[in-house]
């Protein structure tokens, strides 16, 4: 046995330096420190070249101490001239963004950047921060994780304003996704500054490297920036809504007239992603945003859009070159009334348009004088399953009639990630759990919504088939709700089944959402619950803005050891009432924390960090 030790030791010493890195990319870089830094001489040489590990500041579930520890390890000067690859994120910290700004500059060897909700204010130091140009930068991201909190934060902003700046700091890009979103209401025209005749902000500097590209905005900026991004291979493109005021003179003039992206423009674009949901697209729509060359030079292409018909496709699929990869999501919609007997010949007919595409999958919706049907090829992409409307009465599903292969359908929803159950029907969900084998695939499902009242045996299902579960969204009814006559347990109920919430834990649960209604009578009973019962939770949202909210934050804070973010939505404008109320109770809680009001419009949000 001892020999057989002084094996496996020799063997772990004698591993490799790369090896061990890989081993290190599943961990955080403060778990790597913690782990291995006090093992050996071997081990602490290895801790002091980890340049290559990424850094993500914000993410993983990191508290302010944790953050903290970081601030000061990448303020040091033989780890930020080293580092090469940075996530900073303020989704679940606050002002991240705001140390970046003050820091960026000391990273002279930074490759990859990526900036997710990070606030407008903290966004433009960041951009100001750098006196001169990040020729190591090759990718660079800036994303959003709703598109509410992308809107909000850059209201008002015209259409290009930050790429200029952007492409001449970091002119070696070869990676670039800018989710930029506009928002104009309640934007008057005069507090838009356009250069004359221009729509948008116009970009001089070229991006000679740039490979790939994401991007949001209109399709009179998009055919602009191709002028300027030669070497392009890869666009992922979502079309937005308009970036100037309804009344604003050149919103409907000439200047929006879109010039048709050549070949010329575009000799290298091979992959092409289009989403285009703010209005619907005709025959013309793609015609007038690229050439049928463009679209017969690719290799890949994938459209999720609104469409005037399924003409649409058929005239896409003219147009792209017969070994190209292509995908799509379509829905358009009919104005008759039809009925449910007559679903089976329409899905028919539309099979019978559609024959010469690839494998599909359709869905028919009956709605108030008309009907939608929605057009997929399998596996279809969708990430989040809402049971009811899946499996609705009137909603009616149709697979390719002809020959495939059948193993494509065994699992339909390869990419499911997040399920809403029904909130309304015992029967649909049992239904959709019965199924066999499952449509989503159970270890994948990170996400789960229920809703008041519950069949327990439902959850139990639930519970120990989604393994990797992350976060459950819980939904009290009001107590008038016409559905409420079901007898089945509570939510008060579910929390105090010792069963049910161990499986929780051991799933490693992490984030809870609850959902409350006006006058909610027992939720402090339910804040001790989720302190007795869910003790490792990290991270709490309390949506409905009731009165106990507070009194709740305060027995969480106090309560679960790993908390690090609470977030209390539906507080009405109250923003700094809620944080006075919250630094009175500061006192009797030992854990120190940060609070700020949402950079949302609603201003109707409290986040509390930890």
């Amino acid at each position: 046995m001892m020999a057989l030790k002084q094996t496996m030791v020799t063997t772990l010493e004698h591993l490799s330096v790369e090896l061990f890195h890989e081993i290190f990319i599943y961990f955080q870089l403060h778990e790597v420190l913690y782990i291995f830094s006090n093992l050996n001489s071997r081990f602490a040489a290895i801790m002091d070249n980890l340049s290559l590990i990424p850094i993500y500041l914000g993410l993983n579930g990191m508290n302010i101490a944790v953050t903290k520890f970081y601030y000061t390890h990448l303020s040091q000067s033989n780890t930020s001239s080293r580092l090469t690859s940075l996530c900073v994120s303020d989704t679940l910290a606050i002002d991240n963004g705001l140390w970046l700004a003050e820091h960026l500059s000391t990273f002279i060897n930074l490759r990859h950047l990526s900036l997710i909700d990070i606030k407008r204010s903290s966004f433009e130091l960041i951009l100001n921060s750098l006196s001169i140009v990040i020729n190591s930068l090759i990718m660079f991201s800036v994303r959003f994780s709703t598109e509410d909190r992308a809107a909000y934060t850059f209201t008002g902003v015209p259409e290009g304003v930050y790429y200029e700046r952007i492409f001449h700091l970091f002119p070696s890009l070869r990676i670039c996704h800018l989710f930029f979103w506009p928002y104009i209401h309640s934007i008057l025209d005069s507090q838009l500054v356009l250069p004359p005749d221009k729509t948008f902000m116009p970009v001089q500097i070229s991006l000679l490297n740039l490979q790939s590209l994401a991007v949001c905005c209109l399709p009179n900026f998009l055919s602009h920036l191709f002028e300027h991004l030669p070497q392009l291979e890869q666009l992922n493109y979502t079309q937005t809504t308009p970036w100037l005021p309804e009344k604003h003179l050149l919103r409907h003039s000439d200047h929006n007239r879109v010039t048709p992206i050549n070949k010329h423009l575009a000799p290298n674009l091979c992959h092409l992603t289009i989403k285009w949901s703010d209005s619907m697209m005709n025959l013309e729509s793609i015609n007038e945003l690229f050439e049928r060359d463009v679209l017969f030079s690719l290799m890949k292409f994938r459209l999720l859009a609104w469409v005037a018909g399924p003409d649409v496709l058929h005239n896409l699929q003219s147009m792209l070159y017969s070994q190209c990869l292509y995908s799509f999501d379509a829905i358009w919609s009919v104005r008759t009334v039809v009925s449910l007997s007559e679903t089976s010949k329409i899905l028919f007919d539309t099979f019978q348009q559609l024959k010469e595409l690839a494998p599909i999958e359709l869905e028919l919706s009956l709605q108030e004088n008309m009907y939608s049907i929605r057009a997929l090829t399998v596996p279809r992409m969708d990430k989040c399953l809402c049971v009811d409307l899946y499996l609705h009465k009137n909603t009616v599903h149709g697979r390719t009639p002809w020959s495939y292969n059948g193993c494509t359908f065994n699992n339909q929803w390869l990419h499911c990630n997040r399920i809403r159950m029904s909130e309304d029907y015992d029967r649909i969900n049992e239904e959709f759990l019965s199924f066999s084998p499952p449509i989503v695939l159970w270890h994948q499902v990170t996400s789960l919504s229920i809703t008041e009242p519950f069949n327990r045996n439902h959850l139990h299902l639930l519970f120990s088939q989604a393994t990797n579960l992350r976060t459950l969204e819980l939904r009290y009814r009001a107590e008038y709700d016409c559905k409420a006559y079901l007898k089945q347990e509570t939510l008060i109920d579910l929390l105090n089944d010792s069963s049910l919430c161990n499986m929780l834990m051991s799933n490693g649960l992490r984030q809870l959402n609850l959902f409350t209604v006006w006058q909610q009578l027992n939720l402090l009973n339910v804040a001790y619950l989720i302190v007795e019962q869910l003790p490792h939770l990290q991270i709490i949202e309390l949506h409905g803005g009731a009165r106990e909210f507070i009194e709740m934050s305060h027995i969480l804070m106090s309560g679960l050891s790993k908390l690090h973010f609470l977030t209390l939505h539906g507080i009405l404008q109250h923003a700094e009432l809620y944080d006075k109320k919250l630094r009175d109770l500061q006192n009797s809680n030992t854990r120190s924390f940060r609070t700020e009001g949402s950079n949302t419009i609603n201003d109707d949000i409290l986040f509390i960090w930890l």
